[in-house]
């Protein structure tokens, strides 16, 4: 049989991670959440739960319903313990990467952005995002476009600003070279500031001998 060189993927698959969450749930409480509160029991095929990287992959019927079950759900669930909400991520199991894009005005259409962004890679999802139940406003709509892509290019890096629908503007996060030259510059002003606090207090040593000098002077007219 040939080696293609290609990396096989799970088809037909979306995945819960559970690694950000302090205590694990149960396979029982797993298996409510697909069927109760993620509406999928009616067209899952297989359920693996990994313990190692406390990952759940849901595969289902279609690729349709996987997406649309992305789609509905990112950004959406919490579990809540000692009193701290902890967000459950959902994802396709896909290789795509998540971006967000902040700034974009209401009236920029899903279309429009799978339209922009096309160029970088296959949209797999875009949806806004809610405020958390730990907030005193949860579920309201934060204006920030959840996008996720499989990019052509996996190790592209998208600058601070991308453009969306002509004038209107959107900050991916920025990539490692932003944010190489904020460091720099930043290292530099405390560089600076640190030089200019060990030059001071020879300032104000060079000042307090010229005042004892002044005294001594002062002394000896008197005399």
């Amino acid at each position: 049989m040939a080696n293609t060189g290609a990396k096989p993927t799970r088809d037909k698959t979306f995945k819960i991670l559970y690694e950000g969450i302090p205590k694990r749930p149960s396979r029982s409480d797993v298996i409510d959440f697909i069927v109760e509160t993620l509406q999928a029991g009616e067209f899952v095929m297989r359920i693996q739960m990994c313990s190692s990287t406390a990952t759940v992959y849901v595969e289902t019927e279609t690729l349709e319903q996987a997406q649309k079950v992305v789609r509905d759900n990112t950004g959406k669930h919490y579990v809540t313990l000692d009193g701290t909400a902890h967000l459950i991520p959902i994802a396709m199991e896909d290789g795509a990467t998540e971006m967000r894009l902040h700034e974009l005005p209401p009236f920029v259409t899903e279309e429009q952005i799978r339209t922009e962004m096309a160029c970088y890679g296959e949209i797999i999802s875009v949806t806004e995002t809610v405020y958390g139940p730990e907030t005193k406003v949860p579920g309201i709509k934060t204006g920030i476009r959840q996008i996720m892509i499989v990019l052509n290019n996996p190790g592209l890096q998208l600058g601070p600003i991308v453009s969306i629908a002509g004038e209107h503007k959107s900050n991916p996060l920025a990539g490692p070279d932003d944010e190489d030259e904020d460091g720099s510059e930043a290292e530099e002003e405390e560089q600076a500031d640190a030089e200019d606090a060990e030059e001071q207090p020879e300032g104000k040593d060079e000042a307090e001998d010229e005042d004892d000098e002044e005294d001594e002077e002062d002394e000896d007219d008197e005399r």
